[in-house]
């Protein structure tokens, strides 16, 4: 789970800027909190929604994670630059690194990830265990001015020399442009090093439980039942009644979806499958593996019971598009940390708020969590949310997005929030200027 994310000199973000999903002193709602038995542990929430006016800095929130997931995934060649994007409003900036840091909980222990990095070459990086009142290092790295990487280890027991060595060499081979976490995957380190698991669960979180949903995003979706997603179509209203899969060629359909996940299909077992979106979004493929052999097909529905007509996934408005994209988060029990941009985008508030609702009571034995950038109004209700899961962002003097809760209002439980922030309470508005000055 997200315990907390920082992000510095990165898109609009210029200080060390803080988000945070550790529940506050609040008891109402409390099936929206994933409560830890140890002290040392925070109690951490399950959704937060973060709202603000356009050009605010949301989506750039969305978009420093997804930078800083996308640097941990992919591997860079040695020629390759870093696509770091820093501050541009102070010239001082631009000759910075941007830095991003992670703490996370897995199982019952904490741990911080974090890099700096500029355009050439990542200055810094470092995985920590979080204690209540201490940090053990696991390893940190440097580059030195000369452009060699240099990494460091603690806390880790060898089981021989080798062991140590190898790890070492990983290190001391790592390119200045790519992240030592990256390497330890690339060479599969956690093979040949037996006492490395917090490295290998850090790599697989970011790997397999943060899930970043830009407006253009396309999903996976693995062992995923048809009756499952006829069921939560008929729930939320979309006109589909029955889904059927059509056969299609293999490499048709492998054509239509991105490298990244072209890749992931190779790993589908015996009587496994995984549902893949297609690039343009307006096909859904099913890859199914039996008895070795691989075999993809098309999604189609029906309507209404009606079997005469069968329609493609590109014929579905926007909306019931839209609405596919959340059954993986709402309808099975997955424990990932999905962050959305635009949640609201293409839907109707009835079914912004549905949604919401059925994530927050199906999810409440697991350790799901939803983070979404917003601008629907109707959300703001401290019956539907907890004061310490909502946020905003505003940009202050120097264009800079600052992030806030709330909480840090202490409002009533009986408050009209919504009201209260389109009446500028709580700041992160639009200022709209005097239409008359338009024609002076």
């Amino acid at each position: 789970m997200l315990i907390r994310f920082y992000v510095e000199n990165f898109l609009s973000f210029n200080e060390l800027t803080e988000f945070s999903m550790v529940a506050g002193q609040g008891t109402s709602l409390p099936h929206h909190v994933v409560k830890s038995p140890k002290r040392a542990v925070p109690n951490l929430l399950r959704a937060a929604l973060l709202y603000g006016p356009n050009g605010s800095g949301k989506s750039n929130f969305v978009k420093a994670m997804n930078f800083a997931q996308d640097f941990i995934w992919e591997s860079l060649s040695k020629e390759e630059m870093i696509g770091v994007k820093p501050f541009r409003l102070q010239r001082e900036n631009l000759h910075k690194p941007s830095k991003f840091q992670f703490d996370i909980k897995l199982g019952e222990t904490m741990y911080a990830y974090g890099f700096e990095a500029d355009g050439y070459s990542v200055k810094e990086e470092y995985l920590y265990i979080l204690g209540e009142h201490s940090e053990k290092t696991i390893f940190h790295r440097i580059t030195t001015s000369e452009g060699k990487v240099q990494v460091t280890f603690d806390n880790i027991h060898f089981e021989n020399a080798e062991e140590e060595q190898f790890l070492k060499f990983t290190g001391k081979g790592c390119p200045q442009n790519k992240l030592f976490l990256t390497e330890c995957y690339s060479r599969s380190v956690w093979d040949n090093v037996q006492n490395i698991n917090a490295i290998k669960e850090v790599w697989n979180w970011f790997g397999f439980q943060l899930k970043i949903m830009l407006p253009d995003f396309h999903f996976h979706v693995n062992n995923m039942q048809k009756e499952d997603y006829e069921k939560l179509s008929k729930h939320f209203s979309t006109g589909i009644s029955k889904l059927l899969y059509e056969p299609i060629e293999l490499e048709t359909a492998l054509n239509e979806i991105d490298a990244h996940r072209k890749s992931l299909v190779k790993y589908i077992q015996n009587n496994e499958n995984m549902l893949i979106k297609s690039v343009d979004r307006n096909m859904i493929f099913v890859f199914e593996k039996k008895e070795n052999e691989l075999m993809a097909s098309k999604l189609l529905s029906h309507h209404l019971d009606n079997t005469i007509s069968t329609f493609d996934f590109s014929e579905e408005s926007d909306g019931t598009k839209r609405v596919f994209d959340f059954f993986p988060i709402i309808g099975f029990q997955l424990d990932i940390t999905f962050i959305i941009d635009e949640i609201d985008r293409s839907m109707h508030p009835h079914l912004s708020r549905a949604i919401l609702e059925y994530f927050l009571q199906e999810q409440k034995d697991t350790e799901t969590q939803l983070i979404a950038t917003t601008h629907e109004a109707s959300l703001l209700d401290l019956t539907l949310l907890r004061k310490d899961e909502i946020w905003f962002s505003e940009k202050n003097a120097q264009g800079a997005t600052e992030l806030y809760s709330l909480e840090e209002f202490k409002p009533r439980p009986d408050t009209e929030i919504r009201k209260g922030y389109l009446q500028g309470r709580y700041g992160a508005i639009p200022f709209i200027g005097n239409l008359s000055t338009l024609t002076e």
